[in-house]
């Protein structure tokens, strides 16, 4: 229904309902209490980063999971029961009703029960329209009150800042005009590298991205303490030749390069795509294998495509950091629902799903509608969810079994060892 909760850090305040934001940041002076939470942080971040939403629902099931078989524990071998759990789990999740994304409807449907919000239900449902389920999509923050997308020219990969423990921590950067330099491994390319540092210098250029396969670390490090400028290191992590990087960049500044934590996204290349497009076609042509024309086939796509960039900007950070939040779990739920299906929303369907399992599973699998019941201040079992109301299946999945995971594990534990922190 809309409600959120307040976060402080002690420096600034954040507004938000995203589970696994609120989960890291709790915090108690107990130390036994706060090995406990840590757990539940623990657990709400493995369905955050295996379905990318569901995070506040994993942990109300870790918490009725805890409820309703922490006295069993004084009477039942735990490993019997853990895996009586799991296996009560697999059968609830293998009748769950599961449907496959089929309109722009359906999309609109899980970006609005994510976000709870109609602007950015609809921007996403036109991204996934335009540039089909393997869209391309990125954020960018603005400092002005906006909230839309563009359709740009560029090329999005799974990537990784390499090496972190040399590079300042930054969640997300944003270069406009600045070179790229495209390698599968740096150590045996140096010279091309050092005419870039040369040419940057030149330029007035103060970054250079490396996107390479690999990296040497010492020769990383010796070229960060000579240059007056920064390098941006970025692992590549794909299916697709790294050539398709370097042919799509070409030998000019790049008009813009987005830099988060998983993705790298090249806006404005200025290499000749449209030649590596032919050549791919040849290719395709003269290969028999479906395998491999189906990987030719997505390398194509993502030469053509293009990205969507949600452009989001409010009059504060608080406000802004909320959208953002929310906009990144509907993306992840449209994604898991494209991946996996989609299934009915607000806890009805793995209660629907558990009748007839036993007692206490129900209670485990009735926990997260009967949560929602009670943030609508009504009775448990009087709320109707409509069917407009859906969820990934893949994030209903992911929160059942981390939780039933977490909470079997702490059950186990007869002692703890407790490291003290020293008094101020």
């Amino acid at each position: 229904n809309g409600k959120n909760g307040l976060v402080y850090n002690g420096k600034t305040s954040e507004i938000s309902n995203d589970g696994v934001s609120i989960a890291k940041a709790v915090d108690v002076t107990d130390e036994t209490e706060q090995a406990g939470i840590q757990l539940a942080k623990q657990c709400a971040e493995m369905t955050n980063q295996s379905a990318g939403d569901g995070t506040t629902t994993t942990l109300v099931l870790l918490q009725a999971i805890l409820k309703n078989i922490i006295t069993e524990f004084q009477t039942e071998n735990p490993r019997e029961l853990r895996e009586k759990l799991f296996a009560e789990a697999k059968e609830t999740l293998a009748k769950v009703q599961v449907k496959q994304i089929e309109s722009r409807e359906d999309i609109y449907n899980l970006a609005f029960t994510s976000s709870l919000d109609e602007k950015t239900a609809n921007i996403i449902a036109d991204i996934y329209i335009e540039l089909g389920k393997d869209a391309k999509v990125s954020i960018e923050e603005r400092t002005e009150d906006i909230l839309e997308s563009e359709f740009v020219k560029g090329v999005q990969f799974d990537s990784k800042k390499a090496d972190s423990k040399i590079l300042k921590y930054e969640e997300k950067i944003v270069l406009k005009d600045v070179y790229a330099i495209v390698s599968p491994d740096i150590s045996t390319n140096r010279d091309a590298i050092q005419a870039a540092v040369t040419k940057c210098a030149d330029e007035g250029k103060h970054e250079l991205v490396i996107i390479a396969n690999s990296f040497d670390r010492n020769m990383l490090l010796a070229f960060m303490k000579t240059a007056d400028f920064r390098f941006i290191p970025i692992e590549y992590n794909e299916f697709r030749p790294i050539d398709d990087i370097k042919d799509y960049i070409g030998d000019k500044p790049l008009d813009k390069i987005i830099i988060t934590d998983e993705t790298t996204t090249l806006i404005g290349g200025k290499g000749d795509v449209n030649t590596k497009i032919e050549l791919l076609k040849a290719k395709k042509e003269e290969t028999q294998s479906l395998y491999e024309k189906d990987k030719i086939d997505k390398r194509i796509a993502s030469l053509l495509s293009g990205v969507a960039v949600i452009k989001v900007g409010k009059h504060t950070d608080v406000e802004r950091e909320e959208i953002v939040l929310k906009i990144e779990d509907a993306l992840n739920t449209v994604k898991g629902a494209y991946e996996d299906g989609y299934t009915t929303g607000g806890g009805k369907s793995l209660l629907e799903a558990s009748r007839g399992k036993s007692e206490r599973f129900e209670k485990i699998c009735e926990a997260p509608y009967n949560q929602i019941c009670e943030n609508f201040s009504v009775a448990p079992g009087s709320l109707e969810i409509p069917e407009t109301v859906i969820d990934s299946f893949k994030s209903v999945r992911e929160s059942l079994m981390n939780a039933i995971s977490t909470a079997t594990s702490v059950l186990t534990v007869e002692a703890a060892l407790i490291e003290e922190k020293e008094q101020d």
